[in-house]
């Protein structure tokens, strides 16, 4: 599984307890593609959740953060 994160933000001391929420696109072997919304407190967490409630998961790109 490959990620592609987009965005990167620095992570200030009033933004690190904080859940954000992520739109995430999972992209699977077959080349199908499905968007979820994750709330998470980091990139990598939104991806890794994405990733784990996603069947087949090729590739995942993080969209957009709310």
């Amino acid at each position: 599984m490959t990620a592609i994160v987009q965005f990167s933000r620095n992570l200030s001391p009033e933004s690190v307890n904080t859940l954000n929420q992520y739109i995430v696109e999972v992209i699977s072997y077959e080349g199908d593609s499905e968007v979820l919304y994750i709330d998470a407190s980091s990139e990598a967490e939104a991806l890794n959740t994405a990733v784990a409630l996603s069947n087949n998961a090729d590739y995942a790109m993080i969209q957009a953060i709310i």
